[in-house]
């Protein structure tokens, strides 16, 4: 969603939840946008791309571990870097 852009996104739940950053062709987003996200509970987070979205990140896209935090900053479009405390 456009209104994450630059803001902290986060995920307190002890059930599974994802994080789906949308397309270009949904959401118009600028080169360099970023959207910080924080897991605040028990429950995993993963962060995925909707169709035709790519998530770079060299440790895998799961938050992993309560009070992880993460950001995805847009680099090409529809291709994102996820960095920080993350894992497969």
């Amino acid at each position: 969603m456009l209104g994450d852009a630059g803001k902290l996104v986060t995920m307190n739940s002890a059930s599974a939840r994802t994080i789906t950053i949308p397309a270009a062709s949904s959401v118009a987003f600028a080169t360099g946008v970023h959207i910080d996200m924080a897991r605040l509970g028990l429950g995993t987070v993963v962060v995925t791309g909707a169709t035709g979205v790519t998530i770079r990140s060299p440790l895998g896209s799961a938050l992993r571990a309560q009070y992880s935090a993460a950001t995805a900053v847009l680099y090409g479009s529809n291709t994102w870097l996820l960095l920080g405390d993350t894992e497969s």
